[in-house]
């Protein structure tokens, strides 16, 4: 009688304690879920502001590439200027997948902005007709424009060209 008693209590299963800690993990986890669910939206926004800083670095090296295409496609290619995104293909260049670009062109000059759609991008600006070094025009760099965080984000990814008789003044950088 008394060993039949004691099979009965070893047959009943025992928790151990890598099944309490996953038991423990599964619920922190629906937990975590559940609130970040329930939060506002500028709160669930701000692990991607945190990355802002690595897009910024894929748009600036983008409008680098954007410049040498534009830079060569005027130069070389006088029968067919610049008119689509896929003209500057043709030259090497081509939009990221979150990148909002606009480009003024006025003749042999332009001016670029790109800024990533995603939160906590900076915007990034060049114009062909601001000097860095003295009597070189074309010679400027790609600039992050000052205080570009806080303005509103493009809506969508895509590129606008806009040819113009003069081109719009240069944000601050």
């Amino acid at each position: 009688m008394g060993d039949q008693w004691v099979r009965d209590v070893r047959a009943t299963p025992r928790r151990t304690g890598s099944a309490m800690r996953a038991r423990s993990v599964l619920f922190s986890l629906v937990a975590v879920i559940g609130i970040a669910a329930m939060a506002p939206a500028s709160v669930r926004s701000a692990p991607a502001a945190l990355l802002g800083p690595a897009y910024d670095a894929s748009t600036a090296a983008s409008v680098r590439n954007l410049v040498v295409a534009m830079h060569s496609a005027l130069l070389f290619d006088d029968e067919a200027p610049v008119a689509t995104a896929e003209d500057l293909a043709e030259w090497g260049w081509t939009p990221g997948e979150h990148l909002a670009v606009e480009i003024w062109v006025a003749g042999d000059d332009f001016r670029v902005e790109a800024q990533d759609v995603r939160p906590g991008a900076s915007r990034f600006a060049y114009s062909s007709t601001t000097a860095a070094s003295p009597g070189v025009a074309g010679s400027g760099a790609v600039a992050r424009v000052d205080g570009s965080r806080s303005e509103p984000r493009p809506d969508a990814p895509g590129v606008i060209l806009t040819r113009v008789a003069a081109l719009p003044p240069t944000p601050s950088v």
